[in-house]
């Protein structure tokens, strides 16, 4: 990874049940794949099956709607129902594998209860810090992220290789997402046996919008 040129250095977004990829200059590759997960987090439609709830492990059907999003390259999709459910505990030796397969630089996820549960434990067991939250990206090694209570602004630089970050969906301006022509190719699947089992799910029913998918928030 160290050998890879700046323009060529291929960095990866992932949202559940697929991994978004593309390349190019580092920056303008790094806010396009944080626009993408904006669409995933923000869209009704989930591109990228982070909401849609029915989708289980049909991935590849996910896949070709995310491969719509303009400007992706490749759309990466592991089809086992093991994952169905979004377990860190063999969803991140999953993201490992692919993540050294791809030898991605940047991997960038939603900051969702998906991606807070998972990034977390990818970040972990590859020995590096992970970035929380980002809202801006200065450069390839540089990024803006509130702290105390979003009190605070901090402009943080990272020498960690690969970088393990989140995002604040909202504060990046959606992709298009019907003109794409990524290219969808299937995953490693290192079939890591799950520590954890599922045993149900008590989910709590509200008019009120989701404040990590709300395009306007009004308080005060």
């Amino acid at each position: 990874m160290s050998d890879l040129r700046p323009s060529s250095r291929p960095v990866a977004g992932i949202a559940r049940h697929g991994q978004l990829h593309a390349s190019g200059p580092v920056v303008t590759v790094l806010k396009f794949v944080a626009a993408a997960l904006a669409v995933a987090l923000v869209s009704a439609a989930s591109i990228a099956g982070i909401a849609a709830s029915q989708i289980t492990s049909n991935t590849k059907t996910v896949a070709e709607e995310a491969a719509k999003l303009a400007g992706l390259e490749k759309v990466i999709y592991v089809d086992n129902a093991a994952y169905d459910k979004g377990l860190p505990e063999n969803y991140a030796p999953l993201l490992i594998e692919n993540i050294k397969k791809g030898a991605y630089t940047h991997v960038l996820a939603g900051h969702s209860a998906f991606g807070k549960n998972l990034m977390p434990r990818v970040a972990a067991l590859m020995d590096v810090q992970q970035i929380s939250d980002i809202t801006a990206i200065e450069s390839e090694d540089t990024f803006v992220r509130p702290i105390y209570a979003g009190n605070a602004i901090l402009t943080l630089q990272s020498t960690d290789s690969p970088k393990i970050i989140t995002v604040r969906g909202t504060a990046f301006q959606s992709t298009p997402s019907t003109d794409g022509t990524a290219t969808i190719e299937e995953g490693v699947d290192p079939n890591v046996a799950c520590p954890t089992e599922w045993v149900s799910e008590n989910l709590t029913k509200s008019d009120r919008p989701e404040l990590a998918s709300a395009t306007r928030v009004v308080s005060g």
